[in-house]
């Protein structure tokens, strides 16, 4: 469960709560293909897997800010819609997703780069060191 552990480091959460789990969960069941086609697969395709991340981490990283056990401000602050970015797009620049692979236009390619720049070390250094499941 990658994207649990992403949100958590993210957030720098103090701990993984099972309603950040849930949140996870919860990402992972809206984007089923079966909600649309009951004859579809039950998970979201392979190929999709860059699209799915992003939408379970900020499942996983909202639940953490609501509960407070979100540590990271900035992260908090892009939660609460404060930083002029969405929270799926400010997970696609923190430094866990390649810029160059993902689906972004060339204008909104320069922009997540100049972000991610601007940003310095807080958006690329998470430390997952802290974090402890409960």
């Amino acid at each position: 469960y990658p994207a649990l552990g992403l949100g958590a480091i993210l957030a720098r959460s103090k701990t993984i709560s099972p309603s950040m789990i849930m949140a996870g969960v919860n990402s992972l069941a809206s984007l089923s293909p079966a909600l649309k086609n009951p004859e579809a697969s039950l998970l979201p395709d392979l190929a999709d897997v860059r699209a799915v991340s992003v939408d379970v981490t900020a499942g996983v990283v909202r639940q953490a800010v609501e509960e407070g056990n979100a540590t990271d401000q900035q992260t908090i602050k892009v939660v609460k819609g404060e930083m002029g970015i969405s929270l799926e797009d400010y997970i696609r620049v923190s430094g866990h997703f390649p810029i160059s692979r993902l689906p972004f236009s060339r204008r909104a390619r320069e922009a997540a780069l100049m972000y991610r720049a601007e940003c310095g070390t807080p958006c690329t250094d998470r430390s997952s060191s802290s974090i402890k499941a409960v």
